[in-house]
């Protein structure tokens, strides 16, 4: 892959957030960081994460988490003089879009009072998503 590539003309990689390409327990070839949700996506809160090659479950929201283990890595590497390439790959937004995974306030502030133009009623979805094992609703639905 291009990581590969990458760090063989010298430069750092690393991977912070969902990895959808294959095995996300195992650094993939070329990451040197790579702190990853465990299962790809998942829960908000208290998500399962991959430090050091072992499955945490990591306290908070897993925006903030996903962004403090990059800015981690970030601050590490300071006096590291070569190039670097980071992916940061957030979950949110994301489905599943029920209350469960959100605080309750923020859910019923927009669920019922914004409509957004960009998602208009009615869209089915393809074809495709019959097979994902996470199911993708119709618009109507989600709202």
């Amino acid at each position: 892959g291009y990581t590969e590539l990458l760090a063989q003309a010298g430069y750092a990689c690393g991977l912070s957030g969902k990895w959808h390409l294959g095995d996300s327990h195992h650094a993939q070839k070329g990451f040197e960081f790579w702190e990853v949700h465990a299962k790809g996506g998942g829960p908000y809160y208290n998500a399962p994460m991959i430090k050091e090659g072992a499955v945490v479950e990591e306290a908070g929201y897993v925006t903030d988490i996903i962004t403090e283990n990059t800015l981690a890595w970030l601050e590490q590497r300071k006096a590291d003089e070569r190039p670097f390439y980071l992916g940061v790959h957030y979950t949110a937004p994301h489905s599943p879009w029920g209350r469960d995974q959100h605080p309750a306030s923020l859910y019923d502030r927009y669920h019922n009072e914004c409509a957004f133009a960009s998602v208009p009623d009615g869209l089915t979805p393809p074809a495709w998503v019959r097979h994902l094992s996470i199911p993708v609703e119709s618009t109507e639905t989600r709202r």
